[in-house]
Formats: C-alpha cells, sequence, structure tokens
C-alpha cells in the first residue's frame, strides 16, 4: 500500500518527494496505530527485547506496523527500532535509515496515561551501511514524536519551512474518514520554562548535581509534570513552548536509560529545530556520535535557560570529582 494514496494529509514537509514520503509513511503507521491500541487490549508476553524490557505484544505489534508502512514508501533503505536495534534493510535503492522507538511508555499503558511514538530520519550516503560513527547534526534531516492520549497529535520537522508544526488526527466533518489537520505552525521552545520532568531519578542518591537541579526546580516554585513516560512528558515541553525534560545517570552506580537512536537523537532534534537546547551535561546531543544500536545515552532537552542552568549543576561535582 502507498502512504501517499491512502494518508489524507494536505501539508508537504520536504522539496524532497521521497523524504516527504518517508513523514507520509510515518503518518500512516501513526493512524493506524492510534486504531490498535483504541479497540485492543495489550498483554505482556514471555519475551524481552535486546535492552531486557519485558515486551507487551503492543509493543511487537505496533513495531510491525511501523516497519510495513516504512517498507511500502520504497525510499527507506533500512530501519531499526528500540524492539529490533539492529538494521533491518527495507529498500535497496532507499535514500534513508529511520530508527524509532514504536511505543514509548509502555510501562504506563495499562495505566491508560498518553503514550508516544518517536522516529528519527537520517540521510544515507552513497554506499553507507550503518549509522555507527554517525552525528544527528551531521546525518539527521527529519524527526517525528507523535502522542496518543484523548487526541492523536504529531510533532515534527517541516524541512520545507524548517519549522517544527503540529498536525492532529481528525475526523472530516462529514464523519467519511479520518485525516491529519495542521494544528501549530512554527512552534517554538522559549529559554525561560517553569515545568520540570525529571527522569532517571533514582540517580540522585549518587549524583549530587542531579540532586541539588532538581531541588531548586522544586523549591523555586516549578511545576512537576512526570508521567514516567519520555514522549508524553515531552511532548508537553513543545506544546507549552518550555520546560525541561531531564534523564541523568551516575557512572558505576546508575545507567542511562533511553535509547540514543530511538528516544534520544529525534527528540533532541526536534528540540533545537525548535529554538530549544539539548546536552548530555557536556556536550550538545546532535554532536554525540552514534556509538551502536544498542547505544544509551543521558539526556537533557528544553528551554535553553533551564537546559544550561541543570549543565552547570551537574559540572559543580564533576570538577569537584576531577571527572
Amino acid at each position: 500500500m502507498n502512504p501517499e494514496q491512502v494518508v489524507n494529509c494536505k501539508e508537504t514537509f520536504s522539496d524532497d518527494p521521497d523524504l516527504n514520503r518517508v513523514y507520509l509513511a510515518i503518518l500512516e503507521a501513526c493512524e493506524q496505530i492510534t486504531l490498535h491500541i483504541r479497540y485492543n487490549t495489550s498483554n505482556k508476553i514471555t519475551t524481552a527485547n535486546d535492552f531486557g524490557d519485558v515486551q507487551l505484544d503492543f509493543d511487537v505489534q505496533i513495531d510491525s506496523i511501523l516497519f510495513e508502512s516504512l517498507k511500502e514508501s520504497g525510499v527507506v533503505y533500512g530501519a531499526s527500532s528500540e524492539e529490533r536495534p539492529y538494521l533491518t534493510k527495507l529498500s535497496e535503492n532507499g535514500k534513508f535509515f529511520v530508527t524509532f522507538d514504536p511505543l514509548d511508555g509502555s510501562s504506563i499503558i495499562d495505566s491508560n496515561l498518553a503514550i508516544g511514538t518517536i522516529a528519527g530520519i537520517w540521510r544515507r550516503s552513497e554506499g553507507q551501511e550503518d549509522l555507527t560513527g554517525k552525528t544527528a547534526r551531521g546525518e539527521m534531516v527529519g524527526a517525528a514524536l507523535s502522542c496518543y492520549g484523548s487526541r492523536t497529535n504529531i510533532v515534527l520537522f517541516n524541512d520545507c519551512t524548517k519549522t517544527v508544526d503540529e498536525l492532529t488526527l481528525q475526523k472530516k466533518q462529514d464523519g467519511s474518514e479520518d485525516e491529519w489537520v495542521l494544528s501549530q505552525k512554527k512552534m517554538l521552545i522559549r529559554p525561560e520554562g517553569r515545568f520540570f520532568s525529571p527522569g532517571n531519578a533514582k540517580s540522585m542518591k549518587y549524583n549530587k548535581g542531579y540532586r541539588d537541579c532538581i531541588q531548586f526546580w522544586a523549591k523555586n516554585g516549578y511545576t512537576l509534570r512526570y508521567s514516567g513516560g519520555m514522549a508524553p512528558d515531552c511532548f508537553h515541553v513543545f506544546m507549552k513552548g518550555e520546560g525541561i525534560f531531564s534523564s541523568v545517570s551516575h557512572p558505576g552506580k546508575v545507567k542511562p536509560k533511553l535509547r540514543f537512536l530511538y528516544e534520544v537523537a529525534p527528540i533532541a532534534y526536534l528540540c533545537e529545530m525548535a529554538g530549544g537546547q539539548s546536552s548530555d551535561g557536556e556536550i550538545s546531543i546532535l554532536d554525540v556520535p552514534v556509538r551502536g544500536y544498542d547505544h544509551i545515552h543521558d539526556i537533557i532537552i528544553g528551554s535553553s535557560s533551564e537546559v544550561q542552568r541543570c549543565v552547570r549543576f551537574l559540572q559543580v561535582y564533576k570538577t569537584e570529582a576531577g571527572q
């Protein structure tokens, strides 16, 4: 099935028709996922992915929806996901790699909280077989973050206008079919923010800088917005146009939690394209080389002033420890 024939969307996302087809494939998959999660029951199955996470049948089913849609686009050379953290070739002459987390927040799905899909689109050079060693700043050409809650929305980078835009899946007025409608153009993340979403908080026991930073937010009247899902919590930053999401580890004690290719890099790309900032405590996420398909990494994204503040807190103790 050709995504261009089934996706009802008037927007154009790139002057490159092949990149536009990738976006249409993602939109088609997100539309299918919306129906799947609304009318099916999620159950744990007896397998785990390569990261050790117990899988839900939803994880596997939705993973397949995305792979199939990307394959049918005919322009994606290879794809990799959190459920299949290795390169799967889809089209020999494809121009792009796509990396994605098909169902971010599956651990909170039984609570009926919002969940999402995260995807990054990478340019493939002639003869390139792998993403190892590449950076998002150099090779990423697009990204998308969908959120499935009381409605289905997607935030994506529009290559035509160089803006981050939001689309909402709506019924046509005559009720005949669903369509993607542009609901917000040129989303921007302001430098200052008063919302905070502190992930991997157990590292506070060892990481004094992270502990002091979280205490600063709490003591200074910031509003906590944390659901336990990266996709909905980061989506909140984009929708409010301010705030910060963080997930920080501590060497030897608490490992990074988030997957670089499938979660960290795409979200950081969208954030910086919307005027925000990203960091791993040292450098921009966009400048971090891919270390492999199982690469896990820290992330801080959101309002630039808040990201810089968090990095300063982390650097104080790194300097004292001589790290």
